[in-house]
């Protein structure tokens, strides 16, 4: 961890591009998503549907299985924890349109309480995390981040919960220290997870360089943000 941290500050201080460069996927941002009131998730979508879109029901992916039946996975919502939900809707999986997202992103959004934070892109990578791993485990990252951000002010609890203290930790610590440690705290979730169950290494190479990306265009896209004030 302490090397791929110092290789993300060499990364962030040179503007290196990563290459590869990850596919990505043209998705339309549902109309829902583009009215002011919900103004905030509008560049969060699109920055994530440039990762995820399409239907892949991949066997050794976990995410794609339902009640023994492998439903596959759609626009980033993974049939183990979504199928329910849509054939209650009379839709398949596979047969999920954009807009049939838009209530479950939404839950995504405000899981992680994003319209309350001032760093628009912090939000952007929270989001991104909690589509490809889960707000749960999205918001023990983002609590872990604030807390070493803020050292040595008394810690947040780390409880998956995203509430008004942690709002309030996030929107009060270093913006860039807390993007920095947001981007390490989550390489290791997903190296946990590979841990945990080794079939998932050969996830590893996408899942690195998706969070780099991001990591990345974050800490430039603050920077510039920054510049223009």
């Amino acid at each position: 961890m302490k090397r791929f941290l110092v290789a993300l500050w060499v990364l962030l201080g040179l503007a290196i591009p990563l290459s590869p460069r990850m596919p990505s996927m043209s998705v339309p941002v549902p109309v829902a998503f583009t009215q002011s009131h919900a103004a905030a998730i509008a560049p969060a979508l699109t920055n994530t549907f440039g990762h995820e879109g399409g239907f892949q029901s991949d066997p050794d992916d976990s995410g794609n299985w339902y009640n023994g039946v492998n439903v596959g996975t759609k626009y980033g919502l993974a049939g183990k924890e979504h199928a329910d939900y849509f054939a209650k809707r009379g839709k398949q999986m596979k047969d999920i349109t954009v807009e049939d997202t838009v209530p479950v992103y939404q839950w995504y959004w405000d899981a992680g309480r994003c319209s309350e934070w001032k760093n628009q892109l912090a939000a952007n990578l929270f989001f991104e995390l909690a589509v490809n791993a889960g707000p749960f485990a999205a918001a023990k990252v983002v609590q872990e981040a604030a807390k070493r951000a803020a050292w040595p002010k008394p810690p947040i609890a780390v409880d998956g919960k995203v509430g008004p203290a942690t709002v309030q930790r996030i929107n009060e610590v270093n913006q860039k220290l807390f993007i920095v440690h947001f981007f390490g705290v989550g390489y290791g979730l997903y190296e946990k997870v590979v841990r945990a169950n080794p079939v998932k290494a050969k996830y590893m190479r996408t899942w690195a360089f998706r969070w780099a990306e991001n990591g990345i265009m974050t800490v430039h896209g603050h920077d510039a943000a920054r510049s223009k004030r």
